[in-house]
């Protein structure tokens, strides 16, 4: 199936704009989760603050310069399902106690 050019760069313009924005949020805000903690105590803020630029360069490159618009978006879902899912695990109490 061929995709037309119109739609292609509409998609990938959408792919790397508010979807690359909402998938570094979600991943950021499970980093806590899966990021242990130091001594401190104080790694919950500091390191999802530092590498928010470093996860939303990622994939926005990614979505930019992947060849396959297909696989951007199974690896947005991805990460999406993931990271999402721990979150919601996190808040009704399933798991990471």
């Amino acid at each position: 199936m061929k995709i037309y050019p119109f739609f292609r760069s509409a998609y990938r313009t959408l792919l790397a704009g508010p979807i690359v924005l909402i998938v570094t949020l979600v991943v950021v805000l499970a980093i806590p989760l899966w990021y242990p903690p130091g001594p401190g105590k104080v790694d919950n803020l500091v390191i999802p603050v530092l590498i928010f630029p470093l996860v939303w360069v990622g994939l926005f490159l990614h979505a930019c310069m992947d060849s396959k618009l297909f696989r951007v978006t199974l690896v947005f879902v991805g990460l999406l399902v993931i990271n999402g899912s721990m979150i919601a695990m996190k808040f009704t109490g399933l798991a990471f106690s």
